[in-house]
């Protein structure tokens, strides 16, 4: 094949894979932006009454195993 018979086709898969990636580039983006949006919404009140509930739990065990090692 004479060089110049390959320049065109290889220019047009070229041009069509920076299409392909650009797209994906995009959809990756919106993903992205989508879970960044669900991270941001505030917790309900009731799951974050029962975290906090459940932190204060084992910091009152980490406290009484602290003491036990001390003994």
């Amino acid at each position: 094949m004479e060089f110049e018979q390959f320049i065109k086709p290889l220019k047009e898969s070229l041009e069509l894979f920076r299409k392909e990636q650009k797209g994906k580039k995009e959809a990756a983006a919106e993903t992205k932006r989508k879970k960044s949006d669900t991270a941001s919404e505030p917790e309900p009140e009731s799951k974050r009454q029962k975290t906090e509930s459940e932190t204060k739990e084992k910091s009152k065990e980490n406290e009484k195993n602290e003491d036990n090692e001390e003994t």
